[in-house]
């Protein structure tokens, strides 16, 4: 689910095409970067592990699957929809745990992520 600011590694689609192949599974999460505005990294998240479940999220106090690192086939986006903006701070993690309940998710863990993010609040300061 990329936003407006976020984009694919080079290599992260195909990243995520093995992992749907592979797995046949309805959803995926993959590793994440965090690009400050002039491109350097600021740090990475490793995807998720496979069996953390809504309850768990729930308890983590932070959210482990990041809106940029998921990736729902189309038919599951539908019966669920989009991200629930009522959750201004956290729609991520309320959509990962709506997810979580339609079934174990595939990973693509490679080293280096599929996806990075570049804002302005992610950038450290000057």
């Amino acid at each position: 689910m990329l936003g407006c600011d976020d984009r694919l590694m080079l290599g992260g689609l195909q990243q995520v095409a093995q992992a749907y192949r592979r797995d046949q599974r309805p959803w995926i999460v993959t590793a994440c970067r965090w690009l400050n505005a002039n491109g350097h990294s600021l740090g990475s998240q490793p995807a998720a592990p496979r069996w953390i479940t809504a309850d768990m999220l729930a308890r983590l106090g932070w959210n482990c699957i990041l809106h940029a690192a998921l990736f729902i086939r189309p038919d599951l986006h539908r019966k669920l929809g989009n991200l629930d903006e009522r959750f201004s701070y956290a729609p991520d993690y309320e959509m990962a745990c709506r997810l979580s309940p339609a079934g174990t998710f595939s990973r693509a863990p490679q080293l280096s992520p599929c996806c990075a993010t570049a804002t302005t609040w992610h950038a450290a300061p000057p």
